[in-house]
Formats: structure tokens, C-alpha cells, sequence
């Protein structure tokens, strides 16, 4: 009889435990690409505009990055060739600064602008990394070259940080 009972529980215990592993993955498990997040026609202004910007010159400089770096050229080739890249986009990105900081004058606008890459910031950053992940591995564990693999991993997320730094933090 005891038996029995601990086969009818385990049985049960069983059942609870596959339904739950088949419940659909939260909002936050997955990143949402810029373009499907929901941002009603009538309030896309300028301020959401700006933040679509600079995540979309985010993910060109990954583009750019992943095309110089995917045939695996010497580390040091590839240093020289992103540092020529990243003084191109710190150009820009400082440039996307200045208009966010102006953008402080319609604090509404601002705020959107900072609201929208606060929600959209992570799936893109986690973005860079699934693209640029076999590039990663080359130059970590293949070379065995940290110092690549900091400028290819860190720097076009130092450049989005420039985009919308705070004075203070100049």
C-alpha cells in the first residue's frame, strides 16, 4: 500500500514538473530587437528617434568590427585596422552626444531617448556578443591574445557609452 502511495505522488510530483518546464520564456529572457518594441506611432518623437540612431550606429560598428576581424588576420593587423575604425566612430558617437545633451532642453524627449536605450540597450550589447562570439574564441583561445579580445569585446560598448555620457563624466 505504501508502495503504491510513493508511486501516486512521485507520479504527480512528475506531472507538475514537466508542465512547468513548458511554460513560454519571459520577456526578459529574450532581447527585443529595437525595431518590435512597443513605442506607440503618436509618441515616437525625437527623443526616440535619437536612441534608434545610436543603437543603430551601435550594431554598424559591430557589423564593421565582425567584417574586419572574420577572416582572422594577425592580431596586431586587426588592432591597427579597428583603431583606424574606432577613431572613425568615436567621431560619431561624440557627435550623437552632443545632440542628446541639446536633447536636455525637452526633458520629455530626453527622458524617452534614455528610457528607449535603457530597454533596448541590453539586446543589443547581447547582440554584439552572439555575432561576434566565433571571433572571440579565435583570438582567446586559438592566439591566446587578451589584449584583441578586450578592443574586439569592450571598445563598441565604450563607444555606445559615449554617446550618452553626462557631462560630469567627460
Amino acid at each position: 500500500m505504501k508502495m503504491a502511495l510513493l508511486i501516486v505522488v512521485l507520479v504527480a510530483f512528475s506531472m507538475v514538473f514537466i508542465a512547468c518546464g513548458n511554460e513560454k520564456k519571459t520577456e526578459a529572457s529574450t532581447p527585443i530587437p529595437a525595431d518590435q518594441t512597443a513605442v506607440k506611432p503618436e509618441t515616437v518623437g525625437e527623443g526616440i528617434l535619437l536612441a534608434k540612431e545610436i543603437l543603430g550606429v551601435f550594431d554598424e560598428i559591430v557589423a564593421r568590427v565582425n567584417e574586419l576581424s572574420k577572416k582572422k588576420p594577425e592580431a596586431e593587423v586587426l588592432k591597427s585596422r579597428l583603431e583606424n575604425l574606432f577613431v572613425e566612430y568615436k567621431a560619431k558617437m561624440e557627435g550623437y552626444n552632443v545632440k542628446d545633451l541639446a536633447l536636455k532642453a525637452d526633458v520629455r524627449q530626453w527622458r524617452a531617448c534614455n528610457r528607449y536605450l535603457g530597454e533596448n540597450r541590453g539586446g543589443h550589447v547581447f547582440q554584439k556578443d552572439t555575432v561576434l562570439t566565433e571571433v572571440l574564441k579565435h583570438y582567446n583561445l586559438q592566439v591566446g591574445d587578451r589584449e584583441i579580445v578586450n578592443v574586439i569585446g569592450k571598445t563598441p560598448v565604450k563607444l555606445l557609452d559615449i554617446a550618452v555620457q553626462q557631462m560630469e563624466e567627460k
